[in-house]
């Protein structure tokens, strides 16, 4: 019996996060059960400064594609993460014409939402979930540059418009029960979602992350508004006996040097690798992650418990799964500093000396998600 071939569809992002990491480990997934992998587009790197906007407005234009046709004549099928912006509704559009056999994982919330955080002036929203408006995301200009904007409010009309999601995804993967359910309530017919969590790696030999010190509470992940960099560093100065280390890139990474300058028991590392990342948290006393946005699933959180370490997170309706008495997690209001104080002083005098490693490793690692992947795609292909 020859193997399946399934040709991963990733628009690998600006800043790497997550997804990206995902769609990689989801790689060694497929090969693990004996699958072929090949990746669309071939540079898993964002490498798109120069025609980024013309590639945009392609993918929202019938214009030619038999290159698509020669590509992935060889798939079984395709497995689609990012699709935007140089993808888009065109290319679903082709999958529907060429009948072609589709999943999708989806990691964000840009089914009804263009800057796929359902977030808006730093609160969870979710005004166009019914009520589609493409005038709305320009009044609000919900991506915080014009630009963006309108290419993802004309994307976003284009897929309302025409169901292209419904019509060309023939298997949803949510990634945490949170997730499944925003789809149903979007009309998804249930039996076409399956949830199946993103596994988490662990790496036994970590490189060393170079730093010596201490480690009382580590942030690993972009610096960005939605991850409530904001209210981690004005939780900092309220716990002065305690070490913050933060590690990551993106777009506050200068408010985040400037609070270093400010506040001794904060360090700043960088951008680190993933093994030097889980020599951090095997290091460190207690992770945190004040997210003021659903989280579709929080990696770090996950890293986190398969160390059998504790995590202070944000109490949203897409972290409920993660605070239940199997998970060491702890929750505090988001974007309240005070709150997040109160927590980690609870986490830290609440910490458990009988957590079972083997049962963190059964229930999020790569094996299990090898298990629930093969039997998947043997089921339906």
């Amino acid at each position: 019996m020859t193997s399946k071939k399934v040709t991963i569809v990733h628009v690998p992002y600006e800043h790497r996060g997550g997804e990206d990491i995902h769609v990689e480990l989801l790689a060694k997934s497929y090969e693990a059960i004996g699958m072929e992998v090949s990746f669309f587009p071939k540079n898993r790197v964002f490498n798109f400064e120069k025609k980024l906007l013309a590639q945009s407005i392609s993918s929202l234009l019938p214009t030619d594609s038999k290159n698509w046709d020669e590509y992935f004549k060889d798939s079984d099928f395709l497995h689609l993460h990012n699709i935007f912006p140089t993808l888009g509704p065109r290319f679903l559009k082709w999958c529907i014409e060429r009948k072609k056999k589709v999943w999708m994982t989806v990691h964000n919330h840009r089914f009804f939402c263009t800057n796929g955080l359902a977030l808006r002036d730093e609160k969870i929203c979710t005004e166009c979930f019914s009520d589609f408006s493409f005038f709305r995301p320009l009044k609000y200009n919900c991506n915080q540059n014009l630009k963006k904007t309108l290419y993802h409010t004309l994307a976003r009309k284009e897929l309302h418009d025409g169901n292209l999601y419904d019509q060309a995804i023939e298997k949803f993967i949510a990634p945490s029960p949170y997730i499944a359910g925003v789809l149903k309530k979007l009309g998804i017919d249930s039996k076409k979602i399956t949830v199946l969590q993103n596994p988490v790696l662990k790496i036994e030999k970590t490189k060393s992350s170079e730093y010596t010190g201490e480690v009382d509470v580590l942030f690993a992940g972009r610096l960005s508004t939605e991850k409530g960099i904001d209210t981690l560093l004005k939780t900092v100065p309220l716990l002065k006996e305690l070490t913050f280390v933060i590690c990551g890139d993106g777009p506050l990474r200068k408010e985040v040097e400037t609070a270093v300058s400010q506040n001794p028991n904060l360090i700043y590392l960088g951008t680190k690798s993933p093994d030097q990342v889980a020599d951090l948290i095997k290091r460190c006393k207690l992770t945190v992650l004040p997210s003021i946005c659903n989280e579709i699933l929080p990696t770090f959180v996950l890293e986190s418990y398969i160390w059998c370490k504790s995590c202070v997170l944000s109490k949203l309706e897409s972290t409920a799964w993660l605070g239940k008495p199997e998970f060491p997690g702890f929750f505090a209001d988001p974007g309240n500093p005070k709150s997040f104080e109160v927590a980690i002083t609870k986490a830290l005098s609440n910490q458990s000396t009988n957590i079972d490693p083997d049962f963190y490793l059964k229930r999020l690692g790569f094996e299990r998600f090898c298990t629930e992947l093969k039997a998947l795609v043997f089921r339906n292909t």
